[in-house]
């Protein structure tokens, strides 16, 4: 790679798919997508936030539902309880500056000027990715889905359009957590969890009903096929689809 910038090559091509300085910009990543040994996860970030400028806020899931699954752990920490998807999102919830939203399942670190706004109210849910959570709250403020390299499939906002509809496949046991929040203060709280039994997601289909570049953009950054998505756009057509057909973004196994 000699000769080559990578992080200016990441930079120039976010822009090209359509990212903007001041953006709030909601990440799902894939870090080994880039195809490139030499890109670390930082050099990554680093590239978003560059774009974004002082004005933008990026955020990125830093789901648990696995290892906090209710059953044999019942336990999430704002400080201590790892990302268990990707390397990107557990490098950015571990930099400075960086918040989390108290959420034993669906939490969703942030750094920017609108951090705090955005997963300060999660821990009022009782759900994923309910009205108070980061998820929502980007569609309300105008906010962009960006994925790099790991598919449509992987859009966790389309959890909170599901809640909106609740198709039978969606929510499982309610489950009491115990929560420490940033302060290391602790809490218990009873969520609806969601289930998925039986289906298999198809949030590919967004491509289906969604109007190329004015509501989805892709591109190919370094190796990763990438998409950038309006929030709001998607949330409403996603959510006009499920009212006419409840499992348009699942298949029934």
């Amino acid at each position: 790679m000699e000769g080559y910038n990578s992080n200016k090559v990441i930079e120039q091509q976010l822009r090209q798919l359509g990212v903007k300085e001041g953006d709030i910009l909601l990440v799902h990543a894939s870090l080994k997508s880039l195809g490139q040994p030499r890109v670390k996860a930082e050099m990554v970030i680093k590239g978003i936030e560059t774009v974004l400028g002082e004005k933008g806020t990026l955020l990125m899931p830093t789901l648990t539902y696995k290892q906090v699954d209710g059953y044999k752990n019942d336990t999430f920490s704002v400080k201590d309880t790892e990302s268990e998807v990707g390397i990107l999102s557990e490098c950015f919830r571990r930099m400075p500056g960086v918040v989390r939203s108290l959420h034993p399942t669906h939490s969703v670190c942030a750094r920017g000027r609108f951090a705090n706004e955005l997963v300060a109210t999660h821990y009022m849910d009782n759900t994923p990715c309910g009205p108070n959570s980061p998820y929502r709250l980007l569609k309300e403020m105008g906010g962009h889905i960006l994925i790099i390299g790991c598919g449509l499939e992987k859009n966790t906002s389309m959890h909170g359009v599901e809640e909106l509809v609740q198709p039978e496949y969606l929510f499982g046991d309610i489950i009491e957590y115990k929560l420490y929040n940033g302060n290391r203060e602790k809490s218990f709280k009873k969520y609806k969890t969601h289930n998925f039994q039986g289906i298999t997601q198809r949030y590919d289909r967004l491509k289906d009903i969604l109007e190329e570049e004015k509501d989805i953009k892709e591109i190919t950054i370094l190796d990763a096929q990438c998409y950038l998505i309006n929030a709001r756009t998607m949330w409403k057509k996603a959510y006009d689809t499920m009212q006419k057909n409840r499992y348009y973004f699942v298949d029934q196994l």
